[in-house]
Formats: C-alpha cells, structure tokens, sequence
C-alpha cells in the first residue's frame, strides 16, 4: 500500500478515494474529503478517532456494524452521514468499501469510494441522466427475461396434466411471472415521460394508477389502501412531476411507519381548502382536489414541522434518508398554484394533504 494521496478527476466535492487501516485510521484519503468536513487533510491522516466522531450520532452504530460485510467478495455498499466539523451540517455520503487482503487472505485494510450526495449534484442535469439511462436499462432487461419467464412457464402448463403435482407450482411461476412483468413495463412507461408539458389530469386516475405500483413497492414496511373521490377530479399539472410527487409522499409515509403498518390515499373534492397548517403555498379560495397521504407511523412534535421541508433535513434514523423528498413536493406545489398542509403529533400518525386547484371543463 501506498502513502501517496490519490483523486478521481471528477468535479470538486463530487467523489473521494481512501485506504483505511483496521483501526479505523486512513493511511490516504483525497483532498475533496477536508474540504467536504472542514477538518484538515493531516488530521484524517494522523487521528484514530476522527472518523467515528464526525459520522451522525444516528448513523454511527449502523455503520460501525457494517463494516465487517466489506469482506464479502462484492465489498460493501453503504449511506451515511458525516457532519462538518464547524457548522455540524449533514454531509450525505454513498460508501462502496472492500478489503484488501495480503497473500494469506487476511484484511489488511479497507480501500474504497466515498461519494458525497449534495443537493446541487443531485439535481445536476448530468446526473440525473446517467441514473435514468441505467436504471431504464435494468428496468429493461428486467422485462426481457420475465417476458421468457412467462413464455416458458406458459409452454410447460400447456404440457403439463392439470392432476400432476407440479401444476400448482407452474400456475403460481407463471402468475408471478406476469404479474412482475406487469410492473416492469409500468416502470418502463413512468420512466419514458417526460417532465416539462402542463396537461389536464385526472387526479383519481394517477392514484389509481400508482396505487398498485406503490403498494409493491412498499409491502415489507406497510400494508397500502387507497379510497377515490366519486366526482372527477380534474387538476392541470405536469404527470410525471405530479407522479413523483405522490411517490415521494407515500414513500416518505412507509419511511416513517415501523412494522407492518398503514399507509392510506385517500382523494376529495371541496370547495376551497380549509385552515391547516399549510407547509407549503396558501388555501386556495376556489374548488381543489385534495390527496391526503396518511400512515399509522411514530408521528413528528411541532418543532419538526417547521423544518421538514429543508432540503437534506431528516427526522428518520435510517442511513438511506436524505431528506429531499419533501423539498421536491414544495416546489411542485409551488410550480402548479398548489398547496401542501400536514397533521402530525408524536405517537399519533401523520398526514400530509395535497391541495390542486381544479381545472375548468368546457
């Protein structure tokens, strides 16, 4: 191993390599990662405690845990947040580690990636693109080999005397099969729109249609229902911000409900919105769809609610959680004449209410 710092050529505070002794000590580290913290590149070079003491008190057992699992050949993936050494700021970081092994097979130290997942990166143009073109194409050759799955398990049933012992197994095969096929193409669709073009929507219909999708999604953490206003629910908006929208809400309520609770969507008509606690844009004085979003979780006190909306604010303990979910939601609310409220209280649940002017039918 090496004492010579090594960098990625890539934009500053983008990415960091590092080599990482046993101890926890770095024998190198990229520059970038001083400027990420503000602590001197020396210090992360000399001091032994340094790296536990700046990673987020809530994330720093998880990671401490974790650690063992980059001796696994496929190394180890995983999110966490450092704090900045002055300001004590959230610095979320994506962490791809593996072991370095001497000729006997023995770790002799950690070598790896760190990247820092700011906002301004995020939102880039660049970046985003490079995760849509990939996960278009797993999404893609996800549908491929389960189109084979269901062509194939069809052939057998064809075959197969519905008496013998191995139908039942081929039926449920083939029933999985199309039903994951199903949701691949679904995904395929949402990824082909794109955003930018204001039309008129159904709000029941895209909640009818992301119901299934989520429900999905989400079936280890919570059990989703949904209800759907018997009048139409016209709102002008752009769909796939305003599918996105929904996701990050209906994500962000299993984020926060522990076991296997209950998360509900629910749509209304009213003639105005009324009082709430609005996180977001103003009661509208006129007609408005309503999506109420709400879970059976842990709740939020008082003094949360007035900074869950900031980008990279987080109540949950959960490494993976960035909190830029909700910042998404206020500026499609604010783009679209909108209005997003919240009632939440410790122990009690929470449910955010998406308000959307209703659009005039000639």
């Amino acid at each position: 191993m090496s004492g010579a710092t090594q960098t990625l050529n890539l934009p500053p505070t983008t990415a960091g390599l590092f080599c990482q002794r046993l101890d926890l000590t770095f024998e190198r580290i990229s520059p970038q990662v001083a400027d990420w913290t503000g602590v001197p590149l020396d210090r992360w070079l000399r001091e032994k405690d340094l790296f536990e003491g700046l990673l987020d008190p809530a994330d720093r057992s998880a990671v401490c845990r974790a650690l063992p699992l980059a001796a696994r050949p496929q190394g180890l993936v995983q999110c966490f947040r450092l704090r900045h050494a002055q300001t004590g700021a959230p610095i979320p970081i994506t962490e791809f580690r593996y072991a370095l092994r001497d000729e006997h097979g023995y770790i002799q130290a950690y070598e790896g990636l760190w990247v820092a997942n700011l906002e301004p990166r995020l939102r880039s143009a660049s970046w985003k693109q490079a995760l849509a073109v990939l996960t278009r194409g797993l999404a893609h050759d996800f549908n491929n080999a389960l189109t084979g799955m269901v062509a194939l398990s069809e052939h057998f049933l064809s075959l197969t005397d519905p008496q013998h012992p191995f139908r039942e197994g081929l039926d449920l095969i083939h029933q999985g099969a199309r039903t994951a096929a199903k949701l691949a193409h679904r995904l395929l669709r949402l990824h082909d729109q794109k955003p930018g073009q204001q039309t008129v929507l159904d709000l029941n219909s895209t909640v009818a249609e992301l119901g299934e999708l989520l429900s999905r999604c989400i079936s280890k953490r919570a059990q989703l229902e949904w209800s759907l206003c018997a009048k139409p629910l016209p709102v002008q908006a752009d769909a796939v911000e305003l599918q996105q929208a929904i996701c990050f809400l209906a994500l962000n309520a299993a984020e926060a409900t522990p076991g296997h609770g209950k998360i509900r969507l629910e749509t209304s008509w009213h003639a105005q919105s009324p009082q709430a606690r609005y996180l977001a844009g103003q009661p509208l004085q006129r007609p408005v769809g309503c999506l109420a979003i709400s879970d059976t979780g842990c709740g939020m006190p008082a003094e949360q609610l007035d900074l869950i909306m900031e980008p990279l604010f987080s109540t949950k303990n959960s490494d993976q959680a960035l909190g830029l979910g909700l910042h998404h939601v206020r500026q499609f609310v604010q783009a679209h004449g909108g209005a997003l409220s919240v009632e939440s209280a410790p122990g009690r649940g929470s449910t955010f209410s998406l308000w959307l002017p209703l659009a005039a039918l000639d």
